[in-house]
């Protein structure tokens, strides 16, 4: 309960989030565990969707010579 302007107020239930579904299939080779996903990938959907995700620059040192892969059809 809280206390506003003298009235006692039940606080709003918190919004419950839904993560994205795994992207694997029996070509997978390798596996990134991560927390869950930013608002901004899941409003767009797509795992790492923030451009400035440091996730790409460990991919880019890693594979320095692969294009930037930044979209769920890429993977």
């Amino acid at each position: 309960m809280l206390m506003q302007a003298g009235k006692t107020t039940t606080p709003p239930e918190p919004q419950r989030l839904t993560g994205l579904p795994p992207i694997v299939s029996s070509n997978t080779r390798l596996l990134v565990l991560g927390s869950f996903p930013s608002a901004a990938s899941l409003a767009r959907q797509q795992y790492y969707a923030h451009p400035q995700n440091k996730f790409w620059k460990i991919l880019q040192a890693i594979w320095p010579s692969s294009p930037r892969l930044d979209c769920v059809g890429s993977y």
